[in-house]
């Protein structure tokens, strides 16, 4: 006879973080401890210059620390002026490391992934739930689902911040396309 086996990991599980105020204030708790990796997908479009300057000292802190920081938009922010400064600052850092950024052609979901065991998913559950809610889960079984899920953006053809989403390839559902000049 086989005896039974259970995997029990302390604080396991996930929280519904129902507002943008509560999203935001989670993900700079979680990405102030990160150690080694924050991966992003941010299908949503061009953000605001206040968030990105929000952004900028937050991620610059990670990356200070050592931290790698990869990040993937749609293809059609490369038309943004904003969110190309953004990307091409934080590409071209001298202190620390600098960020790394790509475009996806086609529809993804929203989520940022920290060291691998924490993950930001966008809120598909809650009825009448706002727009940006989203689930902090830090089980490591679907955080490495949600991992695998990211996994798609890595490849290393470099974009300058200057390509616009005119320049790239038609959109096959599939086509990412680094930015080494743009945005996080």
């Amino acid at each position: 006879m086989r005896a039974q086996v259970q995997l029990r990991v302390p604080g396991a599980g996930s929280e519904y973080l129902a507002d943008p105020a509560t999203v935001n204030a989670r993900l700079q708790d979680v990405v102030a401890g990160a150690r080694t990796e924050i991966l992003a997908a941010q299908p949503g479009g061009p953000r605001s210059r206040d968030l990105l300057e929000v952004a900028v000292a937050r991620d610059s802190a990670a990356l200070d620390r050592g931290v790698e920081l990869r990040t993937v938009y749609r293809d059609t922010v490369r038309d943004h002026p904003v969110t190309a400064e953004y990307a091409r600052t934080m590409s071209a850092r001298t202190g620390g490391r600098p960020a790394r950024y790509a475009t996806l052609v086609g529809d993804f979901e929203r989520m940022i992934i920290v060291d691998r065991q924490q993950a930001f998913v966008s809120d598909h559950i809650v009825a009448g739930a706002d727009a940006h809610a989203a689930w902090l889960v830090t089980d490591l079984t679907a955080t490495a689902q949600a991992d695998t899920a990211w996994g798609a953006p890595d490849t290393d053809t470099p974009v300058t911040g200057d390509d616009t989403a005119s320049s790239t390839p038609a959109d096959t559902g599939t086509t990412v396309t680094p930015l080494d000049t743009a945005w996080g």
